[in-house]
């Protein structure tokens, strides 16, 4: 199996699900990388089989972190070599939501201060 690999983002746009035949089906999603900064990146994924309804979760503008892994193969017509991200998880980007709330005001006490070291430099130990 290959390596997996993981983006975070925010959702640009979810497709509709394709039904390639019976047993197969497929869904694309594309991802902004840094999208507030100064070259954002569009990266178009696609989701196989039960991970396809599992995008109904999520909508455009969500933060997420999606894993996945690269596919590359051969075309049997042409000879040429083709690759697919392909998503096998998905997942709010709660780094994210982080980033955009301010941050809450601190209810339990700050734990204590390690001991300082003595004046001539050394450590309490």
């Amino acid at each position: 199996m290959s390596e997996a690999y993981t983006l975070r983002g925010v959702i640009e746009e979810i497709g509709n699900t394709v039904e390639i035949t019976e047993r197969f089906s497929k869904r694309e999603l594309v991802v902004t990388t840094d999208p507030s900064g100064d070259y954002p990146q569009l990266v178009k994924m696609e989701a196989h089989g039960k991970v396809c309804a599992y995008l109904d979760n999520f909508t455009p503008g969500d933060p997420v972190a999606v894993v996945f892994n690269i596919n590359g193969r051969r075309s049997r017509k042409t000879g040429g070599v083709f690759m697919n991200l392909v998503v096998f998880k998905i997942l709010p980007d709660r780094e994210a939501e982080q980033d955009t709330q301010p941050p809450r005001e601190r209810t339990e006490p700050a734990p204590e201060e390690a001991e300082p070291a003595d004046d001539d430099g050394n450590l309490p130990f």
